[in-house]
């Protein structure tokens, strides 16, 4: 039984060894007609690691990214390579990252800031090879100034049809254009704006195109040959498919594209998208090509095959995340049509331009994790900027958006960045050192290298001569690649105060407001200044006075105890801190009450021609925003100046500002004087030449009746000559010349001339051929300012853009600055301010009142109240209402 058995588990071993056999082969045979198959299938794949991945695709795939590095040298500095060691000691140090560090040392070398120290930082290494060695005495040090919105290069001043390079009209759809093409490095404005101590612009091309063209950051750095190139941020910095540079984008959206009237272009926002959705769709269909020639290796050995388009292939970068994008927009509807447009695509939006009404719509803008760089209080030349706020820049900080304010040079001057700056900060602007630092330098990609004072960045500092918010501070030197530009015995010979910085406008709405408001009779308590008709007194031994208004008039400022006894009736009592009483202002601008929006024709009254002279109370137009904003600043009484650019604009108009809506109040002189344009601008067919202009203005005075004032608008001292001239010939005829941004170089001639000035602005670029010679003031020449009251000049300054009128106090106080260091007396500021305006043109004194919460002439004065017309008008008003959609209208 047992034998049986083990045979039988001999023959199941066979079979069994058999059947696995079997089994073993068919796997075999599975197994090798799959590796067959592998091996086929992976033929391209072996093929392909036998060969070298084409550069482009590899590319395709690598992102321009960096971060900073303490130990990287500034590549720059080969062009540099003379330059000494410097170190900074004692510096008062505010880092882009608005952090402020007393007894700062900063290291120097080859271009690089190779060390910080301060009493919370790391001490400095040993350096033996320091030749300059500069003690700053607790001086002000921050990063070069970054502006991100500039044309400059392309748009050289002064400004001619021949250097005009900043748009190209052939099409609303340029990608394919650079900057870069069209940049001047010769453009005149470098060592002014690098003087201002701007050390950085992104120059972008213009704002005509819907899709625009590639964008380059350069540094105001004078090229050693004259080159672009050497202008560039990025000179130097090695390129490869794993290291890419970083670039830039410019878009713009809105009224500009929608107005050109050229073949081709949008008449509408709605065809304005098409047009750039139509163009995003092409360069993702080339994208998808791109991407799929590369995921092919066959084509690699077939050159010229790589899908391509000069047209396209920027737009292309953009959706692979290679280019820093900037879009031109002001409209809050205008942010979501272009994220929508972004997001659709896959791109991503660094920055809105502008952006006026981006205070509307903060939620949106952080959703896309964009930067808004912004105008300070820019307002109302078009519909675009009609609905702006001068809080805008606060309400996008609040919201967590970061916020760069930019110049558009020479659109406004780049040499004033920091004066926006320091004008938003006056309304709340916390970080305003940073966004003309490292916020923008953050946005375009750059946050790496500029923006800061620290180890690993490039050289680029500013030393200032007192706090960099206040109004009227100069840059003592200006360090670019750490090249000292403006000499550095500026540095050791100036010594000023070290000081905190500026105030802050205060929003206040005391419950007294609601009682005194109408009234004529007024107990003010708590005034330090005041300098009215009768009363020019300060507190001694810092005891507040007390002042008393009656009927209207001021009729007491002394002792509380004092002034007191003079009262009579009734009187309500307020009481302000650090009161300035000072008189209302009278100001003046071309259309000042004669239109609202420059660019809108339906809101004014129109462009005289050479029809003949008209007068400007026949077209005021007291409705508006226009009147309301400029009140609430303290500008009570305007002179309403015809509109337009021919050679007789007209006889100009006196109003107040405070009755808007009935011409019977507000009209207080109908004619103030009788105005002329002379120069290029006047060149009509009926006055072809400057000399004909002059010769028509001798024939209207010789027969010239009536006693008006002769207001002249011009800037150019050769024009300027020549009314002194006729000043000559008619000495019985006062005139008065309105912009003079030329007439520093004929001071003593005006002066012994009796020509009084109305600068317009004072602060000035060469903009035009007629102002070329316009003074760039300190730290590189003598202010015009200086030069004219050293001369015995009688001049006052306003601007010839009423939206800026709003800054008049500012704008005489940086004038008070640059005439004495430490500003002006008082009654002396009020007379730049309006004094000398009311003279020239024989107005009269402005017995308005206004007092103020600190000095009006430096930035954090509050407007705490207006007596107009006799009576309170405003109590502490914000400088402007927030008014919204239908509201405006």
């Amino acid at each position: 039984m047992a034998i049986r058995l083990e045979v039988q588990t001999d023959r199941e071993d066979s079979f069994k060894t058999q059947r696995t056999r079997r089994f073993r082969l068919v796997l075999i045979s599975i197994g090798t007609t799959f590796a067959v198959l592998l091996s086929i299938l992976a033929l391209p794949t072996l093929w392909t690691l036998k060969r070298s991945v084409p550069e482009v695709c590899l590319a395709n795939s690598v992102r321009p990214s960096y971060s900073p590095d303490p130990f990287r040298i500034n590549e720059r500095h080969v062009l540099f390579p003379d330059q000494n060691d410097t170190l900074l000691t004692n510096a008062t140090l505010i880092d882009g990252g608005g952090i402020t560090y007393e007894n700062a040392n900063i290291l120097i070398h080859k271009s690089t800031i190779v060390s910080v120290s301060t009493s919370r930082l790391p001490p400095l290494p040993n350096r033996e090879n320091v030749t300059d060695i500069i003690n700053l005495n607790g001086k002000y040090v921050t990063p070069g100034l970054v502006d991100m919105h500039s044309h400059f290069g392309t748009r050289v001043q002064p400004q001619l049809k021949g250097t005009e390079d900043t748009n190209e009209y052939t099409s609303p759809i340029t990608p394919f254009v650079r900057a870069i093409d069209g940049i001047d490095s010769q453009d005149p404005e470098l060592t002014s704006i690098a003087a201002a101590g701007v050390t950085t612009h992104l120059v972008l091309t213009g704002s005509k195109n819907l899709i625009s063209g590639e964008s380059y950051a350069i540094k105001m750095h004078k090229s050693p040959h004259n080159l672009v190139e050497e202008l560039l941020v990025q000179y130097g910095v090695e390129t490869d498919s794993t290291n890419k540079p970083m670039r830039w984008f410019k878009m713009a959206y809105g009224e500009n594209e929608k107005q050109t009237g050229l073949p081709g272009y949008p008449v509408s926002r709605i065809g304005a998208i098409w047009r750039i959705r139509e163009a995003f769709s092409a360069a993702k269909n080339l994208l998808v090509k791109q991407d799929t020639w590369c995921s092919q290796p066959r084509n690699w050995d077939k050159p010229g095959t790589y899908p391509t388009d000069i047209h396209l292939d920027t737009l292309v970068d953009i959706l692979r995340d290679d280019v820093n994008v900037h879009i031109h927009l002001y409209e809050a509807y205008d942010f979501e049509a272009n994220i929508r447009v972004a997001e659709e695509f896959g791109y991503h939006v660094a920055a809105f331009h502008h952006a006026l009404s981006s205070y509307k719509v903060p939620e949106l803008i952080k959703s896309h994790n964009s930067t808004v760089a912004i105008f300070a209080d820019e307002w109302g030349s078009k519909k675009e900027q009609y609905d702006s706020t001068v809080h805008a820049a606060r309400i996008l900080e609040e919201s967590g958006i970061p916020v760069a304010l930019k110049t558009d040079h020479p659109a406004l001057p780049g040499q004033q960045l920091l004066y926006y700056a320091q004008i938003a900060h006056h309304f709340g602007l916390k970080g305003a050192i940073e966004s003309v630092t490292s916020i923008p330098a953050n946005s375009i990609g750059l946050g790496h290298r500029i923006g800061y004072v620290r180890a690993g960045y490039d050289a680029d500092l500013v030393v200032w001569d007192r706090h960099p918010m206040t109004l009227g501070v100069i840059a003592l030197e200006t360090f670019v690649d750490g090249a000292p530009l403006l000499g550095l015995k500026k540095i050791t010979n100036k010594l000023v105060v070290n000081q905190k910085g500026p105030l802050i406008w205060e929003e206040k709405h005391p419950e007294v407001c609601e009682s005194i408001k109408g009234s004529k009779n007024l107990v003010i308590e708590g005034i330090t200044n005041a300098a009215v008709p009768g009363f020019v007194v300060s507190a001694s031994k810092g005891k507040p006075l007390t002042a008393v208004v009656c009927g209207g008039e001021v009729v007491c400022v002394g002792e509380k105890e004092t002034c007191l006894k003079e009262l009579n009736g009734d009187y309500n009592t307020i009481s302000v801190v650090d009161g300035y009483l000072v008189p209302g202002v009278t100001t003046t601008s071309e259309g000042f009450g004669l239109r609202e929006m420059v660019l809108e024709d339906s809101t004014s009254d129109g462009d005289v021609t050479d029809g003949g002279a008209v007068l400007a109370a026949d077209g005021l137009k007291l409705d508006g925003l226009t009147f309301e904003k400029m009140n609430r600043v303290g500008i009570t009484q305007g002179v309403a100046i015809p509109i337009g650019s021919t050679f007789h604009k007209g006889i100009s108009a006196h109003f107040r500002l405070s009755t808007p809506g009935s011409l019977e109040t507000s009209l207080m002189k109908k004619e103030v004087a009788d105005h002329f344009v002379i120069g290029n601008r006047a060149k009509s067919p009926a006055f072809p030449t400057i000399s004909s202009q002059i010769g028509e203005l001798r024939k209207y005075l010789s027969l010239k009746k009536d006693s008006l004032p002769i207001a002249i608008h011009t800037h150019n001292a050769g024009v300027m000559e020549q009314i002194i001239r006729l000043r000559n010939e008619f000495p019985d005829v006062s005139f008065v010349i309105i912009g003079a941004q030329e007439a520093h170089l004929i001071a003593d001639q005006l002066a012994a001339a009796e020509i009084s000035l109305i600068l317009s602005p004072w602060r000035c670029t060469a903009k035009f051929w007629d102002n070329r010679h316009c003074s760039n003031g300190w730290p590189l020449e003598t202010p015009s300012v200086d030069i004219l009251s050293k001369a015995g000049v009688q001049f006052s300054v306003a601007h010839e853009d009423v939206s800026n009128l709003r800054r008049v106090f500012w704008e005489a106080g940086e004038a008070s600055k640059a005439i004495s260091e430490e500003g002006l007396p008082l009654e002396e500021s009020l007379k730049i301010v309006s004094g000398n305006l009311e003279k020239s043109l024989g107005l009269g004194t402005n017995n308005d009142i206004l007092v103020f919460e600190h000095n009006p002439f430096e930035f954090g004065a509050t407007l705490a109240l207006t007596v107009e017309n006799g009576e309170v008008n405003r109590c502490y008003p914000d400088p402007e209402e927030m008014v919204h959609g239908d509201m405006l209208f």
